[in-house]
């Protein structure tokens, strides 16, 4: 008798826990989409850094709008923080207040792009990070760091280009005033 009542009990268990996995607790959170990285301001200077893990194809660009904005796009996937695209897509927008932009792309085989499409010239900071890089610069002053392995960096005049550790490739500009390069491995000019 003792084994009938423990298999029924069992019997009633088991649809009350189908239950609760077709209809979660009323405040249970929904999981957090995945992101490529994140972007936010502080002060005046544009940040963003990308999700360990994550191989980054960024580009920081003018979208073409009224005023002065930025727009940040990484072909990885969405981006958390700051304002997303009215138009629609993966960009984030930011507001006339910036004079500077970093951008941190961690591990991974990254692709940075700063257009040359910006109405103002920013100041730049790039830092590879590990991973096959490639950095590119747009028309401000550009300091495009490398990382742990093989970087190309390339940049415009007045720009400085840090190779580090790895089989780098970098390539500034040719002006009274060329960029400097700083690194192991190759150099191109």
């Amino acid at each position: 008798m003792t084994s009938h009542l423990f298999a029924r009990r069992r019997l009633l268990v088991a649809p009350a826990a189908v239950l609760a996995l077709a209809f979660p607790p009323a405040g249970a959170a929904a999981a957090e989409p995945a992101y490529a990285g994140t972007c936010t301001v502080s002060q005046t200077t544009l940040i963003y850094t990308a999700t360990p893990g994550v191989a980054n194809e960024v580009t920081v660009q003018a979208p073409g709008l009224t005023g002065y904005s930025l727009a940040v796009q990484d072909e990885a996937g969405p981006i958390k923080g700051c304002s997303p695209d009215p138009r629609g897509g993966e960009a984030v927008l930011v507001g006339n207040v910036i004079k500077k932009i970093k951008v941190v792309a961690g591990d991974e085989d990254d692709v940075v792009v700063i257009a040359a499409d910006i109405n103002v010239p920013l100041p730049t900071v790039v830092y590879g990070g590990d991973g096959d890089d490639e950095l590119r610069g747009g028309r401000g002053r550009d300091d495009l760091r490398g990382g742990g392995a093989t970087t190309t960096c390339a940049a415009g005049r007045h720009d400085r280009l840090r190779g580090e550790a790895g089989d780098d490739v970098l390539r500034g500009g040719t002006t009274t005033t060329p960029s400097t390069a700083a690194g192991r491995g190759r150099r191109t000019r």
